[in-house]
Formats: C-alpha cells, sequence, structure tokens
C-alpha cells in the first residue's frame, strides 16, 4: 500500500534567484514544471529578456490545464518575448519550426530561441556540425520565408548542438553544484531560524495579546456587573422619585384646598368683623343714649323744681 508523505518545499523565482546569486550567464534552461511552465516564465521575464537564454519546455496540454494555464498561453508569452519555437526531428537531427497558436500537444519538449540571436546560434550550430559531423549529414540550412514576410531556418539545430550548448555551460553548472547550493542550503536554514524565531516571537505576542483580551474581558464583566448594579439603583430611586412627586403633587392638591378654604374662612370672618363693627358702632352709639338719659335723670333728680312740676303733673 502506497504511503503518502508530505514535505515542504522552498520555491522562487528566476528572477529572484538569478538577481540573488548574481548570474550574468545563462545559456540554456529547461522548463518542464507538469503544467506550469508559464508561471516559470512569468517569474523569469527579467532574465529572459536580459540574458536571454535557449529554452527547452515541455509542453503537455492535459497538464498545463490542470494548472490553469494552456499550450497556447505558454506559446504566446515565448512568442511576446521574442522567441521562435522549434520542435527536434530525430530522424534528420534538425529543428523545425512550430506553427504559433497550437494548442493540443502531448509531452513535447519544444525548443525556444531568441529572434535576435537566432543567426548567431545557427552559425555557431553550424560550424559545430561542419567540425563533429560528417558533410554528408549536415547540408545547409536553406532559408525560407514565412508568411510573416521573415526569413525562418527550419534545419537549424541538433541535438550535438544542443549537448555543445550544454558542455559551455558546465561552468556554470559546476557552479551551481560545488558551491551555490549549499550556501543556498545555509540561507535556507536561515531563513528558515529566522521563521522560527519569528515565529515564536509571534506566538509570545499572540499569547500576551490573549492575555490582555481576557484581563480586558474580565474587566467589560466587571464593568457590566457595575453597570447593572447602577442601572437597578436608578431604577429603585426613579421609583422613589416618581412616589415622591405623587405624594407632592397629593400635597400641593391638598394644600391648594387649605388655601381656598382659608380664603373662603377669611372671608367669613371679615364679613363678621365688619358686622361686628356695625354692631359696635350701634351699641356705642345706644350706650351713649343711655349716659345720655342717665346724666338728663340725675339731674332732674337733683332739681327740686323739677321735682315739683312733675308732681303737678301727675296730680293733674
Amino acid at each position: 500500500m502506497a504511503t503518502l508523505i508530505r514535505s515542504v518545499a522552498w520555491v522562487t523565482t528566476l528572477d529572484d534567484y538569478v538577481r540573488d546569486y548574481a548570474v550574468s550567464r545563462l545559456d540554456l534552461l529547461k522548463v518542464d514544471v507538469e503544467g506550469w511552465e508559464e508561471r516559470v516564465l512569468r517569474g523569469g521575464i527579467g532574465t529572459l529578456l536580459s540574458l536571454a537564454p535557449v529554452l527547452v519546455i515541455e509542453f503537455c496540454s492535459p497538464a498545463a490545464r490542470n494548472a490553469n494555464s494552456s499550450c497556447v498561453a505558454i506559446s504566446g508569452l515565448v512568442e511576446t518575448l521574442g522567441y521562435d519555437l522549434f520542435r527536434y526531428q530525430p530522424e534528420t537531427h534538425d529543428l523545425e519550426l512550430v506553427e504559433p497558436g497550437r494548442d493540443m500537444w502531448e509531452y513535447a519538449n519544444l525548443i525556444a530561441v531568441k529572434r535576435q540571436a537566432l543567426s548567431d546560434v545557427m552559425r555557431r550550430l553550424k560550424e559545430h556540425a561542419t567540425t563533429s559531423l560528417p558533410a554528408s549529414r549536415r547540408p545547409p540550412p536553406a532559408a525560407t520565408k514565412g508568411g510573416d514576410g521573415q526569413a525562418h531556418v527550419p534545419n537549424a539545430y541538433s541535438a550535438d548542438d544542443i549537448l555543445l550548448l550544454l558542455e559551455e555551460n558546465r561552468s556554470l553548472r559546476q557552479r551551481l553544484t560545488a558551491g551555490i547550493l549549499d550556501r543556498e542550503v545555509t540561507t535556507l536554514y536561515q531563513k528558515l531560524q529566522a521563521s522560527e524565531a519569528d515565529r515564536d516571537a509571534r506566538l509570545t505576542v499572540i499569547k500576551r495579546l490573549d492575555a490582555r483580551v481576557s484581563e480586558q474581558q474580565v474587566a467589560i464583566a466587571q464593568l457590566q456587573q457595575k453597570l447593572a448594579e447602577v442601572e437597578a439603583n436608578r431604577a429603585a430611586r426613579l421609583d422613589v422619585i416618581q412616589r415622591l412627586d405623587a405624594e407632592v403633587r397629593e400635597l400641593q392638591q391638598k394644600l391648594a384646598e387649605v388655601e381656598a378654604d382659608r380664603a373662603a374662612r377669611l372671608d367669613v370672618i371679615q364679613r363678621q368683623e365688619a358686622v361686628n363693627q356695625r354692631q359696635a358702632t350701634e351699641l356705642a352709639a345706644q350706650l351713649q343714649q343711655i349716659q345720655q338719659l342717665e346724666a338728663d335723670l340725675a339731674w332732674e333728680y337733683s332739681n327740686p323744681m323739677i321735682k315739683i312740676a312733675r308732681k303737678l303733673k301727675r296730680t293733674r
């Protein structure tokens, strides 16, 4: 039974790799990443424009579709970067120009060459072919014009020409395998350590934040409890105030009634005092009359002539 093993792989773009390791020469680049060729090429646009390496790209329509890409997109990107696509013919050991826009490919390795470097590459390949192979196997290539009016050489490269490019690039490969890989592993290890330290620091910060959040949650709960108590106290005080307001309104109503009753009684008292004043005035007048009569009587009784006159008056 097969066992699924998961692993983590550090990846980078071609442009970043060339910049980080100061690569100044790149003759040949093989791109075979199971459908992700377009992403690799897009990550190395700067390198392809500046160093202009020969490309060996695998074209596979199903794999490209699985990577949300297509062979048409790959060939279109290559053509935009100034490359022409060729296909190796094992029978004649030559390269055949590929018609752009074809989408159906099944694990085909196509070779892309910069248009401006095509004549120089062809010249070097021709020199290598004439020195390493019999003349019968290397007929001079005939240039033909395509529909775009540009000259195309269908028979430009052979398998030995590709081997020559690989041989010329041996120093670069040796440098990569000798020291750069160790340096890359060291760099990746350092990045991993930095990442671990950063992760630990972030975890520490997260724990501190969690503790602060917990403290704040406790404080919020306490404040909510105090707020509930304050609200309950406020409601109780509001009820007391409402009851006091009712009592005050009742007392004000009673006070108004008392004031009305007092005013009515005061009016009665005032009227009674007026009556009493009149009666007192009348009594004083009567008393004065009585006093006058008493004075008159006293005078009459004190005068003998008046007594005689009264007696005579009674006898008559």
